[in-house]
C-alpha cells in the first residue's frame, strides 16, 4: 500500500502518475478519516466559533475571520503539548483567520512519578 497526497483527487492522481510512470492502472481511494487528532484540534479556537461560513471569506476567497471572542486572551497547557498543539494553533490560526488565536501562553509543570515518568493512567502510575 502507497499513499499519495494532494489537496483534490487530480492533484493526487497526477503525482501518483509521476510517482509511477510505467503502470497504466492505477487505482486511487480517497482516505476517509482525513483530520488528524493534533490538525483538527488546533483549530479549535476558531472552529468553536463557528469558522468557517461563508461570510469569513471576502469576495477574493481571502479569510477575514472576526469574531467579538476571538483572540482569546491566555492559552494555559502543558509544556509536552507545546509543539503538538499550542505551535499548530498558533501557526494553522493565524494563517487562517489572520490572528494568533491567544494573546499570551501560560504554561504549568507536568506532575512526574518517582521515576521521572509523567503521570498516566495508562502507565498506571497515577495517585489513586
Amino acid at each position: 500500500e502507497i499513499w499519495v497526497c494532494g489537496r483534490n483527487q487530480e492533484e493526487a492522481f497526477e503525482r501518483a502518475k509521476k510517482m509511477f510512470p510505467n503502470n497504466k492502472n492505477i487505482n486511487l481511494v480517497q482516505d476517509q478519516d482525513v483530520l488528524d487528532t493534533w490538525f483538527s484540534s488546533s483549530l479549535l479556537p476558531i472552529s468553536g466559533l463557528g469558522w468557517p461560513l461563508q461570510e469569513d471569506f471576502n469576495n477574493n476567497g481571502k479569510n477575514i475571520f472576526k469574531h467579538r471572542h476571538y483572540p482569546l486572551s491566555l492559552m494555559e497547557t502543558g509544556v509536552d503539548i507545546l509543539f503538538f498543539w499550542v505551535a499548530r494553533m498558533v501557526m494553522i490560526c493565524t494563517h487562517l483567520s489572520g490572528a494568533p488565536p491567544f494573546k499570551k501562553i501560560l504554561l504549568h509543570s507536568i506532575v512526574r512519578d518517582s521515576e521521572g515518568r509523567k503521570m498516566s493512567k495508562s502507565l498506571g502510575n497515577v495517585v489513586d
